[in-house]
């Protein structure tokens, strides 16, 4: 029966767009979470660094050397972090759009295998219906219109 293969096919479809609907949550949590790590990482560098630049020392040229190269590197880190903070910005913000794709996605096909199902449930109440004695006849069942 046409509806029944409909039905199959909305429930498959269904059951995919569930699958990716939990892969854009695990995929924007993952996100979020690198997020918050490079944020943290780059206030820590940030925060090392200038501590780092504003220590005095009574050491020679070369502690002192060894020490600006310390900050600096801390500073570039610090960079490097921002830049990796903004590109997980940038891509929560596409997997958030993702997952309310996703989720649009499954209420429509929720709402066509509803369809689908009330299509199916028609079409066995048409076929246990009794066909009127007045049209019985030499006709094969399926080929009496319904009324």
């Amino acid at each position: 029966m046409r509806e029944r293969r409909r039905l199959k096919l909305v429930k498959r479809q269904a059951m995919l767009a569930q699958i990716a609907q939990r892969e854009a949550m695990t995929s924007l949590a993952s996100t979020l979470d690198e997020l918050a790590k490079s944020a943290s990482l780059a206030d820590r560098t940030r925060s090392m660094a200038r501590d780092y630049s504003a220590r005095q020392t009574s050491a020679g040229a070369a502690d002192l050397r060894e020490l600006q190269n310390l900050a600096a590197g801390l500073a570039n880190l610090a960079v490097d972090a921002e830049q990796t903070q903004s590109d997980a910005r940038r891509q929560a913000d596409w997997q958030t759009e993702t997952l309310a794709g996703a989720e649009n996605r499954l209420k429509q096909l929720k709402e066509h295998a509803a369809e689908a199902l009330k299509a199916v449930r028609r079409a066995e109440a048409v076929r246990t219906e009794p066909v009127p004695e007045a049209r019985t006849g030499r006709m094969a069942r399926k080929l009496h219109k319904a009324s």
